[in-house]
């Protein structure tokens, strides 16, 4: 009798066990990650159900980030514009070891690089930022030293010289060329497809002339769950001695540090920043600050859906990277959608990133939104007199923004966006006075 009732007492402990287990796994593999709202106070998303290495790990290569994002093509005597990523990715792979003996050639006049770019272009691939040819190297059966740290941000292809092709710094107006087989040209033209290619405009702007869809545009309004990257792995990857480190908060902010350094993430917006002290004892060519951070960004960014170079302010030394969602960036406020980072021939010196991050789409949510056309964004532009002058540049992004459903979910809502003063605001956005838009956001 004893034993049976040790034997049933033992079955119920098992049973215990057993739940007790069961709710581990559940609160270890679902739990909520906290993140904080505008107001400072937490709200709870769900992470994914991946520990915070797998979660942050991403496979960009260098020629996936330092890339053409929009193609022009000229066709039936009409300019044709797509930012398609599935034709600008296979358009960029072709070009690998497609061009040769490069040679720097005349500063163009502005009436020379209006005929270039509007009169005499074929095909044009357009890149956000100016980016050196030693970067892009992989296009090239080999680049001079003298070379490489030059810099180009458009490649044309002329109607009336098919074994060459052209680089332009629209910035500076420099000019550079290089061979090609007279093949290309057709080559380039097989990625036509007339259901993603539209019809575009040319304007010139404040450095550079830009191409704007003419009709109207009807972007899908994609919606994802919200995830966020554990400090611990910021912590992890970026200290030597993790459990060295002192931690404080000061409301706004939750702080770790050792001597040297200091990681900080801002509850109001979830970015994380980094700072260490560094003395830099070797001057780092541009090409090295983009190789080097971008093998940061790899390690430390954890965006999957798509990333480009987007700028490098040459006397401060940041170099940014843009988050893409697919075709587009996501332009809004800058907080979510951009990385900053600045490179020391040791290591990170500064960084700045968002925390929050988008892997699990929610197509039933999405749905197709129609925007202006690109002539009645102009005609706003110009009515509001507003001097073309004073736009760096115009095109179409992604708003991040959180559904009203819930806080896990964010839509990225499409807007037509322009760059002023560096920054990207829609149309409202760009003429608000200076005092109701807040001060700088670039992070540094």
């Amino acid at each position: 009798m004893g034993m049976r009732i040790r034997l049933r007492y033992l079955v119920v402990l098992l049973v215990i066990l057993s739940i007790l287990s069961l709710g581990l796994t559940f609160v270890v593999v679902f739990r909520p990650v906290e993140i904080f709202s505008p107001n400072g106070f937490p709200r709870n998303v769900t992470s994914t159900n991946q520990d915070a290495s797998t979660q942050t790990r991403v496979t960009y290569a260098l020629e996936d980030v330092f890339r053409p994002t929009r193609f022009i093509i000229s066709n039936e005597n009409k300019v044709k514009m797509t930012s398609e990523a599935s034709i600008v990715e296979s358009v960029n792979s072709s070009l690998v070891s497609k061009f040769k003996d490069l040679s720097k050639k005349e500063v163009l006049s502005q009436e020379g690089y209006e005929q270039l770019v509007l009169r005499d272009s074929f095909a044009q691939l357009l890149f956000d930022t100016p980016v050196t040819f030693g970067v892009m190297s992989r296009y090239f059966s080999d680049v001079s030293e003298e070379l490489r740290q030059e810099t180009f941000s458009r490649i044309i292809y002329r109607y009336d010289d098919a074994k060459s092709v052209y680089f332009i710094n629209d910035y500076t107006k420099q000019m550079y060329q290089a061979k090609i087989d007279a093949e290309t040209q057709t080559e380039l033209a097989r990625y036509y497809d007339e259901d993603k290619f539209y019809t575009v405009e040319s304007y010139i702007l404040k450095n550079r002339q830009v191409f704007i869809e003419v009709n109207t545009i009807a972007m899908e309004k994609q919606t994802y769950l919200m995830e966020q990257i554990p400090m611990s792995f910021y912590i992890t990857q970026l200290f030597a001695n993790p459990s060295e480190l002192r931690n404080r908060s000061d409301g706004q902010s939750i702080i770790y540090n050792d001597n040297l350094s200091q990681l900080k993430m801002d509850r109001s917006t979830n970015v994380i920043s980094y700072y260490q002290n560094r003395v830099e004892d070797e001057a780092l060519t541009m090409t090295v600050h983009l190789q080097q951070s971008f093998a940061q960004m790899k390690k430390l960014g954890g965006w999957k859906l798509g990333m480009s170079f987007s700028d490098f302010d040459t006397e401060r030394k940041i170099v940014e990277y843009m988050r893409y969602v697919g075709s587009y960036p996501i332009l809004s406020n800058a907080k979510e959608g951009l990385s900053q980072f600045i490179i020391t021939a040791t290591g990170i010196e500064k960084m700045r990133v968002s925390s929050l991050i988008a892997e699990t789409p929610i197509p039933s949510k999405n749905q197709s939104i129609s925007l202006m056309s690109g002539k009645e964004l102009m005609d706003q532009i110009l009515g509001k007199g507003i001097s073309l002058d004073l736009i760096e540049d115009i095109r179409l992004g992604y708003a991040w923004q959180l559904s009203r459903e819930s806080n896990q979910i964010v839509e990225f809502v499409p807007n037509w966006y322009i760059k002023v003063d560096k920054k990207w605001k829609t149309l409202e956005e760009a003429f608000l006075p200076a005092l109701e838009q807040g001060g700088d956001n670039d992070g540094f």
